[in-house]
């Protein structure tokens, strides 16, 4: 999503502490899930999400909050935190991330809200995403690149 690199811009230039993991565009979920598992491998991954009391996602494709935000991301944040949701998902995906975040103990809240129809997945095309660890950037360090979502830790 070309909007992910500004919204983290912005973030940080409010005076956010931000730490940022992006997708290249064309991703899929079986990308960004392979994507964030080869991340968590190392402890960045840890430290950086269980002081998050705020993670922001804004993903066009519900497929990578399932199989990567879910199983990769949301067992390393706080009990008691908040994941922010900025990009539309129909009902039933609002409703099965809401409660995949209650289960850890973390407030779910969809920005946009639900919509009633699905939004197509981004097409993706052969070697579209790299296979290989993408990096979480230090505050301030928003790559210009385009990107297909991103998962935002701010801290205030």
């Amino acid at each position: 999503m070309q909007d992910a690199a500004p919204i983290s811009a912005e973030l940080w230039a409010s005076g956010a502490e931000v730490r940022t993991w992006l997708l290249p565009d064309g991703c899929t979920g079986q990308d960004a899930a392979a994507l964030a598992e080869l991340a968590a491998v190392g402890t960045e991954w840890e430290e950086l999400l269980t002081t998050s009391e705020i993670t922001i996602t804004a993903v066009r494709n519900a497929e990578i909050l399932h199989s990567a935000v879910v199983p990769y991301v949301l067992p390393q944040l706080p009990i008691g935190g908040l994941w922010l949701n900025l990009w539309e998902t129909t009902a039933r995906d609002a409703s099965i991330l809401q409660q995949a975040a209650a289960d850890r103990g973390i407030t779910f809240l969809n920005a946009i809200g639900p919509n009633p129809q699905s939004s197509p997945a981004p097409a993706s095309s052969p070697n579209s995403c790299p296979t290989a660890h993408t990096p979480a950037f230090p505050a301030g360090e928003v790559p210009a690149l385009p990107v297909s979502g991103a998962v935002h830790s701010p801290t205030w």
